[in-house]
Order: C-alpha cells, then structure tokens, then sequence
C-alpha cells in the first residue's frame, strides 16, 4: 500500500505494459486501463468533477464538451495514447497520458500529461500511472519524455526531479490561466538513455 511517504522512493518503470490491473490503494481498489474512444462519457463525467482551481494549469479544459471531443478523436486517431485508473464503481478517478507525432523529426520525444482526483492523491495512484505511461513510451520508442510545469508548482518540480525528471528550459509568460494570467512553464525530462547508462 503507497503512503504519503513514498512520494519520493524510486520510481518503478514495468519491463512491460501488461493492462488491464488492478491494485488496492489502502481501501480503495483502483483499476488500470488504456483508453479508448467509447470512454467519451466518461471522460465527461471526470471533466464535470473538476473544480476552477484543478483546471487552472490543465492544458485542456476538459470540462468543456468540444475538449472531450477532441481528446476522443486524438485518441481513435492513435495521436494520443491515455492511461486510465478507474475506481471499483468504474468512475474515472485519474489518467496519464502520452502524445507523440511518429511522423517528425521529433519523433523520439514524447510529452506525457497526469492527473488524478484530490480525493485520489498521496495514495500512490500518481506514481504507478507515471510508471505506467514511461513504460508505455518506451515501447512506443521514446528516449526522453516532456512533462511541461508551471513555474510556481514548485512542490510538482521536486517531486518530478525525485522521479528522476530533469529541468530542461524556463518559458517566460508560455502559459495562461482561465483568467487570463500568464505564467513561467518550466520543461523537465525523464531520459531514458540515462536511466539505462546509470543502471537505473
């Protein structure tokens, strides 16, 4: 069972994607799947769920219709590739997800998003979908992962850089706000060609 405290162990990257699983998180029993197309709704209901301040630094507003749409297309089209953990009624309590354009010259990288309901947080749910999502772009011949972070999530930072995540650029004023507020966005990596180099 994953507590607060672990936060910070080693991150446990799978040798292989083997989805669905389940696993127990203290009480709550907590399922892992790949996403596909038919989840629209359920992506609806998890987008209805999120308050103004869990859509603040989302690069997609989800709770809006045409964004779901969207992340469904994306989807079917093989464009994005989203993990999702499902609690034992089967809503969608959390996700992480991969985009890569196989088709440029960029194609090693790949940019991977998280996220996870409040209620799910410091139970560990977060650090096996970031297991989960660097295995699966790993087989999907990725050699350094993106994770974009605001600049004044500075606890977000840490615990990336513990994970084994690494800053890479400082972006003045690259993102905005539902306000209409600008913000710094800091690019970390996770390379897997040292990972490997260090035996980790």
């Amino acid at each position: 069972m994953a507590r607060r405290r672990d936060m910070y162990a080693p991150l446990e990257i799978p040798k292989q994607l083997t989805l669905p699983e389940t696993r127990v998180f203290e009480d709550k029993k907590i399922t892992f799947r790949m996403m596909t197309p038919a989840d629209r709704q359920l992506l609806a209901d998890f987008g209805a769920r999120l308050n103004r301040e869990d859509l603040v630094f989302m690069r997609m507003d989800i709770s809006r219709p045409e964004s779901v749409d969207e992340w469904c297309s994306n989807v079917e089209c093989d464009r994005t590739k989203t993990i999702i953990a499902l609690d034992e009624s089967g809503g969608l309590v959390g996700y992480a997800s991969l985009h890569q354009n196989k088709l440029l010259w960029t194609r090693h990288l790949g940019e991977i998003r998280l996220f996870v309901l409040r209620e799910y947080r410091d139970l560990g749910i977060g650090r096996v979908l970031a297991g989960l999502v660097l295995c699966l772009a790993a087989e999907n011949g990725v050699k350094i992962v993106e994770v974009n972070v605001p600049r004044i999530q500075p606890e977000v930072q840490r615990v990336l850089q513990k994970l084994g995540f690494q800053p890479e650029a400082l972006l003045t004023d690259w993102l905005m706000d539902p306000e209409g507020h600008t913000h710094d966005m800091i690019i970390m990596s996770y390379r897997f060609d040292d990972r490997i180099e260090r035996g980790d």
